[in-house]
């Protein structure tokens, strides 16, 4: 099993939303298989992943910078979520919105609704880098573009943990999560080891 940071979603099966290019539901199922079976093999062959994205053509952490890394056949996409004041699980690296937005301020201490009203910057950000029309995605929406298209490695932080354990079938919304599988890891900094399995959905405000 191939050593993951953080946590592994198991974007899979054909659901929410159309990848780029857009394919037919039995290739989107092949792929998602092909890519299952590749990561789950013990062959260690390599895999290739992007982190935050494919963000030479796109902001950041961003659909577009997913939907560049489906189009160029890329395994893996990184992103990174924290959750906002409201509650909501929103997919932006760092602490502050300062470096990849328009706005400024913690996303903890931002609504999800102040969060949709800000514009990604291309590439890694900066006060010199161009304003764009994407805005920051909520962790459904990541799932939906990368959905029977390609593996997400969600890098949660520090504010998301505690996570339920696979063993409580709960989740702090009280809904009930039958689709967690854990999943081994060796390095030791990883705080979350679960795997959302094909065809699931998300439980929470996400």
């Amino acid at each position: 099993m191939r050593p993951m940071l953080a946590l592994l979603a198991l974007a899979m099966l054909t659901g929410c939303a159309t990848p780029q290019p857009p394919v037919s539901p039995s290739l989107s199922e092949d792929r998602a298989a092909m890519l299952r079976d590749r990561f789950l093999d013990q062959d260690d062959v390599p895999m290739v992943a992007a982190h935050r994205g494919c963000w030479k053509n796109a902001p950041e952490n961003s659909v577009q910078a997913i939907r560049d890394c489906i189009a160029l056949g890329i395994d893996i996409v990184e992103i990174d979520v924290r959750r906002s004041r409201d509650g909501h699980l929103v997919v932006i690296h760092d602490v502050r919105v300062d470096r990849t937005t328009n706005g400024t301020g913690k996303v903890s201490d931002l609504t999800l609704g102040d969060l949709r009203a800000l514009r990604l910057r291309t590439g890694k950000g900066g006060h010199d880098a161009t304003l764009t029309d994407e805005r920051i995605p909520t962790l459904a929406e990541a799932i939906a573009a990368a959905k029977g298209a390609i593996l997400v490695n969600i890098d949660a932080k520090p504010e998301l943990v505690p996570i339920p354990s696979p063993e409580s079938g709960s989740s702090a919304s009280g809904c009930s999560l039958p689709e967690l599988v854990p999943i081994p890891y060796t390095i030791p900094l990883c705080s979350m080891n679960v795997a959302i399995s094909p065809g699931s959905t998300l439980c929470g405000r996400t």
